[in-house]
């Protein structure tokens, strides 16, 4: 693990100065070299202390690698603010239903902020530090809490459908939303080999933004367009992400 910027910098700074020519490391190299036959010429010597200077001073960590190291709250909260901000500009360029100011919102509000528990839930199980103990059967748990509830809301007594909305329009807008929204977790997974459950976990919670985006966006209320184009698509994220890691490993 990484001791911090200031250390590495720190660490830096030092292997520069002792590497200097000048300093007494310097000196006793130099004599070192006189002792042995003749004195190595400045030009050599010059590049000789630029490869030892290459090779001794530490190196700047990635800001993928930065993002890993930070700690597990943190990441999950990264990953639930970078899925928001996607939310907020996916409902900015296919707008929201005009239905957002009916009377009934509060309610709506409250479980979509339940929607964004769940979320959280599913990526903080895909971020979990590697050190820990598995969840084992308490990740698949989560995961399909994050399938079925957006399926259960669907199936809800609903309304008539929206003429300006298609099953495969919507479901194709919360496939692009729900796979973005899985990116910033994947890039702060420290696992180095794909794991099945933190691979599905992350794209489930995907499902799930994909999901609430899709409600503020499409008005249908017709249970078959919700089944098919906006709580379907957490199904269909896991789905190809198990085939995906399963045909990695084979």
């Amino acid at each position: 693990m990484m001791s911090g910027d200031d250390t590495s910098g720190t660490a830096g700074r030092r292997d520069r100065d002792e590497l200097s020519p000048s300093d007494p490391l310097g000196q006793q190299l130099r004599h070192a070299a006189k002792g042995a036959g003749a004195p190595l010429p400045e030009a050599e010597l010059a590049a000789l202390w630029g490869r030892v200077r290459a090779e001794t001073t530490a190196a700047r960590p990635s800001w993928r690698v930065r993002l890993q190291e930070l700690p597990t709250g943190m990441r999950v909260t990264i990953a639930l603010a970078s899925a928001l901000l996607l939310a907020a500009v996916t409902m900015l360029v296919f707008g929201t239903r005009e239905s957002l100011a009916a009377p009934g919102m509060l309610r709506v509000t409250l479980v979509l902020s339940g929607l964004a528990l769940v979320a959280a839930a599913s990526f903080a199980v895909s971020l979990r530090g590697v050190h820990q103990r598995p969840l084992r059967g308490w990740s698949w748990s989560v995961i399909g809490i994050a399938i079925a509830v957006p399926v259960g809301l669907a199936l809800l007594p609903g309304g008539a459908p929206f003429a300006g909305s298609t099953e495969l329009g919507c479901l194709a807008i919360g496939l692009g939303t729900g796979a973005l929204a899985s990116v910033p977790v994947f890039l702060m997974q420290r696992a180095t080999v794909p794991v099945l459950a933190r691979a599905c976990a992350a794209l489930a919670g995907g499902g799930v933004v994909a999901y609430v985006v899709l409600e503020l966006h499409c008005p249908s209320r017709d249970v078959t367009h919700l089944l098919v184009g906006h709580a379907a698509v957490g199904l269909v994220l896991v789905a190809l992400s198990a085939a995906v890691v399963t045909a990695r490993r084979a």
